[in-house]
């Protein structure tokens, strides 16, 4: 993970993940709620955010050729061909820079040129996910508040690094990063409570 965010951000720090805000937790082999980073933290922040209100409640979808426990926890597990789920990531976020969808950055148009090897039709073939699938997928995740994690156990494979940086790409295309993606001191994230709770 640092590796990836050092790749995509220039940084050599772990961003945290504001799962409280995020009504949509898109996961690429991240088991959050048992081994990846702070289970505790996350697994508060995600009961939070999947918590119903307003006539609503938070979607999680994970994505990893094995069903891990926190993949139990899904609304829906993608099973792409293992060490694919970069493409995967890269192939939402073309769609959502494409079609200009959600909250994406005034400059993620600079992204095109990155994401063009990357067009959902092209990429099912690489990750064994539908076309359909992707652009659906590029949809929701970017009609926010999302965020997507990568990385932890499920993603141990020869792409590790370029997943999570593919990761952190599409949370950028969608305009998370500053909102539930954030670097820099950790903050004190809604719902992630203290020790004395």
């Amino acid at each position: 993970m640092v590796a990836a965010t050092g790749q995509g951000f220039g940084t050599d720090e772990l961003p945290w993940y504001d799962l409280a805000a995020a009504k949509y937790v898109l996961s690429f082999g991240a088991d959050f709620l048992d081994t990846w980073m702070s289970p505790l933290e996350y697994t508060r922040g995600f009961t939070a955010g999947r918590a119903f209100a307003n006539g609503a409640m938070g979607r999680f979808v994970h994505v990893e050729p094995r069903l891990s426990m926190t993949g139990m926890s899904a609304d829906e597990w993608v099973a792409p061909t293992p060490g694919t789920e970069g493409v995967l990531a890269l192939a939402m976020a073309h769609a959502i820079v494409r079609d200009r969808l959600g909250a994406a950055p005034a400059d993620a148009q600079r992204l095109k040129p990155l994401l063009q090897a990357y067009a959902p039709a092209d990429a099912a073939g690489r990750c064994g996910v539908p076309a359909e699938t992707i652009e659906r997928l590029a949809r929701e995740f970017a009609a926010g508040p999302s965020v997507a994690v990568a990385g932890g156990m499920g993603a141990q494979h020869a792409d590790a690094d370029a997943t999570a940086a593919a990761a952190q790409l599409l949370n950028y295309a969608a305009g998370n990063v500053g909102r539930t993606v954030v670097f820099g001191a950790r903050p004190n994230l809604p719902g992630a409570g203290s020790y004395r709770d």
